[in-house]
């Protein structure tokens, strides 16, 4: 693999078995991409480099600029709300669940406002929509590392 990625470059996530476009670099080291969520369901994400393969592969995102809000902070896990009574009776009596905390409306408007310009992009490329949405996987006898993708 290459040492440097270049950003608007598309990447294999060999363990998800999905491809995504890389935005940028993001100031703890991890690699933020994006599917778009529409094509393949991969979402504005971060993931670690020894994760990926890169490929030669560009797409022409023009001036998309990635949001300053979108950081790690961004992506820092929310905590879930806990309901549980404290009480004695409740405790033995039936467990409850704690209520899972789901991406708020801000970072729904980003995913949204990223993909739409790669979406746009991914559409002036013939072919490259079914590219994405194909799944990657390596067969028998079939090494990475001696690929070129």
């Amino acid at each position: 693999m290459e040492n440097e990625l270049a950003p608007k470059q598309l990447l294999h996530h060999f363990e998800l078995g999905k491809r995504a476009v890389f935005l940028k670099q993001l100031s703890s080291g991890l690699l933020l991409v994006t599917g778009p969520y529409q094509i393949n369901g991969v979402p504005l994400t971060r993931i670690k480099r020894k994760y990926v393969i890169a490929t030669k592969t560009k797409v022409d995102l023009g001036e998309l600029v990635v949001p300053e809000e979108v950081n790690d902070k961004f992506f820092s896990p929310k905590k879930p709300i806990n309901n549980w009574e404290k009480t004695e009776e409740k405790f033995f009596t039936k467990k409850q669940e704690l209520k899972k905390v789901g991406l708020n409306e801000s970072q729904t408007k980003l995913q949204n406002q990223v993909d739409k310009s790669v979406n746009d992009a991914i559409k002036k490329v013939q072919y490259l929509k079914e590219y994405l949405t194909a799944r990657f996987q390596l067969q028998k006898g079939q090494l990475p590392h001696k690929m070129k993708f």
